[in-house]
């Protein structure tokens, strides 16, 4: 076993300088060890209706992601700002124009991510909401009223700049409301959010599939304006992050709001939780390496960086080849309708995986469950790239495939979906969670960008064509993640913050996070049982 007297010479400094600090950090400790799930949702309901309010910010993200490339379909969309091909005899968006659409999305979240990791951490999560939603609801002027695939593309990037930064927020303020009971069932709610906005967004294309004007792609960017006031009126209300308050050093706020979200008689317990925050915040500080970018990969940090970005890179894995979506269905001898139909049905689908989450993750944890969500995917794509192989001159392969890929979406969202913004909130150091975060889901982005410069060449009818083969490659790489889950990724649920700092402070083997003791790590000899 690794040493662990700097936790110890740590504890006796705590000890000698915060009188009763620790002993009450211990007793929160244990309190959130005892506390039940139901219990907690009871004692917690403010604290989990506010996590849900700023969570919704993700519906308006999730809606606009992958709208563009989603009504790529579109005929009218199409004889807009795409071209004709007297080859095919029909209008379509240029192939290097659909991924310049589709590179939009992931380079504004990028930006809007990197600036996340440092505002927030200086300013607080509300201050930092606020502006988002008003500087969304003027962005959203220019992709309604775009003249050109121009003035398009430039507004989807100012727009997905705004996405990104509220995508960072949710997952980190879901993370720090609430305990540790409820801290992964309230982070993967962020992915049910994301599934909603997506099912939204699938209903709409569907509802204008048929529409032949040019108000059948028009609305469906108008109805981006129905989020950002309500939501910013919502955020107003809300209360700021108490670890946020604690990071700063305003231990005396963080109290009054942990008082105002849960009942005066539990005093007591919000003391002990006040203190178990400040004991873990002192951890951090304790280590210089937990301020700035750069020390996400510097010391035990860096380990979990690995976590973050091969958690995030694994969901991109299952997206390669652009074996999803009403294009893919399009491409493989469905109509337009049919095709906004299985996706609308699809996103269904994934709703019902992400509340199937919440029971699974709490049976198999979080490691089992996302392990065995990438292996699940492997599976089913192999299965469709095989029927893609099989003669095509029938109806059977091709919707044998699109049957398959409806139920995908309940493997991913039933696993590998919710519980990578779980797993990813909770696995940095406090102090780095956001920058943590960003770097993550960054390096997702930066994969979805070389989706959409691969993805359409593969799939696109004037280019390559391999319609259903191109499920091989998911297939491959989604083994070679889940392979590495096996090896690399750490069981982090039912452990709060400071417990892990501990772990990852003693080099604790990634199969043994499950059941390793933090008891003598956290506190030594310095408190009496």
């Amino acid at each position: 076993m690794e040493k662990k007297e700097p936790t110890f010479e740590f504890t006796k400094k705590v000890s000698q300088e915060n009188n009763g600090l620790a002993e009450k950090a211990r007793k929160g400790i244990k309190e959130a060890r005892s506390i039940s799930t139901w219990q907690a949702l009871w004692t917690h309901r403010k604290a989990v209706f506010w996590t849900w309010a700023i969570s919704w910010a993700i519906i308006m993200e999730a809606y606009d992601d992958s709208l563009i490339s989603s009504v790529y379909g579109y005929s009218t969309f199409a004889k807009k700002y795409g071209r004709y091909y007297p080859k095919i005899k029909e209008y379509q968006i240029p192939a290097r124009w659909q991924t310049g659409l589709s590179m939009a999305s992931p380079v504004g979240e990028i930006i809007g991510l990197l600036i996340n990791g440092l505002l927030v951490e200086r300013y607080g999560y509300k201050k930092v909401i606020m502006p988002c939603y008003f500087l969304a609801t003027g962005f959203i002027f220019i992709v309604f009223f775009a003249p050109n695939i121009h003035v398009l593309l430039a507004g989807e990037i100012l727009c997905t700049i705004i996405w990104g930064l509220l995508g960072g927020i949710a997952p980190g303020y879901a993370a720090e409301m609430c305990p540790t009971v409820l801290r992964g069932y309230l982070t993967m709610y962020v992915n049910f959010t994301f599934t909603i906005g997506h099912f939204i967004k699938a209903g709409v294309l569907c509802g204008f599939s048929k529409n032949t004007t040019e108000w059948s792609y028009r609305i469906p960017f108008a109805l981006q304006w129905v989020w950002p006031i309500p939501l910013a009126l919502v955020t107003y209300f809300a209360p700021e992050s108490p670890w946020w308050l604690i990071r700063r050093g305003r231990p005396e706020e963080a109290k009054q709001t942990l008082l105002k979200l849960r009942n005066e008689d539990e005093s007591e317990e919000v003391e002990n939780e006040v203190a178990m925050m400040i004991h873990s915040d002192l951890r951090n500080q304790n280590d210089e390496r937990n301020y700035s970018y750069k020390d996400c990969f510097r010391g035990t940090n860096l380990r979990r960086t690995e976590i973050v970005v091969m958690v995030w890179m694994a969901q991109q894995m299952v997206g390669f080849g652009g074996v999803s979506g009403s294009y893919f269905f399009e491409q493989v001898g469905f109509t337009q309708a049919k095709s906004y139909s299985f996706t609308f049905i699809g996103e269904g689908i994934a709703l019902f995986g992400d509340v199937s989450s919440w029971f699974f993750s709490g049976i198999f944890g979080h490691r089992r469950l996302y392990t065995g969500g990438m292996y699940f995917q492997s599976i089913i794509y192999f299965v469709v790239a095989f029927l893609a192989l099989a003669p095509q001159d029938k109806d059977g392969p091709k919707w044998a495939a699109a049957i398959i890929l409806m139920t995908q979406s309940y493997f991913y969202d039933c696993s590998i979906g919710p519980l990578a913004f779980a797993i990813t909130s909770e696995t940095p150091t406090a102090r780095l969670r956001n920058k943590t975060f960003a770097v993550g889901r960054s390096i997702y982005y930066i994969l979805g960008i070389v989706q959409s410069v691969a993805n359409p060449y593969m799939i696109n009818p004037a280019q390559r064509n391999w319609k259903g083969k191109a499920a091989f490659l998911p297939a491959i790489l989604s083994a070679m993640w889940g392979t590495w889950c096996l090896f690399r990724l750490p069981e982090t649920r039912a452990r709060t913050f400071e417990e892990l700092d501990v772990m990852f402070e003693n080099k604790v083997p990634t199969r043994s996070f499950r059941t390793y003791d933090t008891d003598d790590a956290l506190f030594g000899d310095e408190i009496e049982p």
